[in-house]
């Protein structure tokens, strides 16, 4: 069986948001101006800040959305457009979201970038089309050298990017951080965490997501406890600005269907490495059978984690 990678990848049940479905506009290689250690797509193979040429094929786009919502009707339109790499690389990232409005196929469209890439579209309406634009935002002195940012920025330049942006576009920012342990040291420090907190008023944002790692991603990053996560929210509320746990389960029905279902499954795996249980509530039995099919065609590989066995999609 030949299995193609396509550009929405699943029915994700983010602890942030709810119920998405991912939407991948630059497919492999990863392209981005970061290389996040704590991504699940690994490092960064093309680590750039230069425009590509490529245009994702927006009829193939429109084909597999019409093909999942035909088949699951109850599915929320929530697009969640992240995947291999920063989608603010594609030039005519606007006609895709502009597509999806004109198409009926977006109720609400949050976009995962690295903020870096936001002066080039400013000078559109895109942006006005768009619910949300979530930004990973934890480049403290301490967290800059080895953990991904891009050294040729500085963070000034950076703050200055998302004030300008969230001056013209009041509260679309949802800053993201991921609060993890990076060989048994805690990521971001209570000293780095304050810094955050200084960089995120002067950029002036509204709401912060706080969340831990919650799948495998290397063996030496690992999940904090809950705890911690609210005690940093704490300082957040104390400070005017509102936080978001990503902490609660979402309720789900069993059983995503769709025609070839281990391609929806292999897409998904490919971009977010899923549980055994998450497998199951999501896709349901069908879907831990195709996850198993995959290893034994090696398009995945299985890896316990915290106790619990995930499946990751390979090329």
């Amino acid at each position: 069986m030949k299995l193609g990678i396509e550009y929405v990848y699943g029915v994700h049940p983010s602890k942030c948001f709810g119920l998405t479905i991912g939407l991948d506009v630059l497919l492999p290689p990863k392209k981005c101006p970061l290389d996040c250690a704590w991504c699940p797509l690994g490092k960064t193979v093309e680590k750039t800040r230069t425009p590509i040429g490529q245009a994702p094929n927006l009829s193939k786009i429109i084909e597999e959305l019409r093909e999942l919502y035909e088949q699951n009707p109850l599915i929320a339109k929530k697009i969640y457009v992240w995947g291999f790499g920063d989608p603010l690389l594609i030039g005519k990232m606007p006609e895709v979201v502009a597509t999806l409005e004109a198409e009926n196929l977006a109720d609400k469209v949050i976009i995962h970038t690295s903020g870096l890439l936001l002066p080039l579209h400013l000078s559109s309406r895109f942006f006005d089309q768009v619910d949300e634009v979530v930004i990973p935002f934890e480049w403290t002195s301490e967290t800059r050298i080895g953990f991904g940012w891009e050294q040729t920025v500085s963070v000034s330049t950076f703050l200055q990017i998302l004030a300008d942006f969230n001056k013209k576009y009041p509260g679309k920012i949802g800053l993201e951080i991921t609060v993890f342990k990076f060989a048994s040291s805690l990521t971001p420090s209570l000293d780095s965490l304050r810094e955050i907190v200084n960089q995120a008023r002067r950029v002036g944002v509204e709401k912060v997501y706080l969340k831990t790692v919650n799948r495998h991603v290397n063996d030496r990053i690992h999940s904090v406890n809950p705890g911690l996560i609210a005690e940093y929210a704490q300082m957040f509320e104390d400070n005017g600005i509102k936080p978001v746990v990503c902490a609660e389960s979402v309720n789900f029905e069993v059983g995503v269907r769709k025609q070839g279902l281990i391609r929806l499954v292999y897409n998904h795996i490919l971009r977010k490495p899923l549980s055994f249980r998450e497998l199951k509530t999501i896709y349901g039995d069908n879907g831990v059978i195709s996850a198993e099919n995959l290893v034994s065609m090696k398009k995945a590989v299985k890896t316990t984690w915290e106790r619990e066995v995930y499946y990751r999609g390979v090329i």
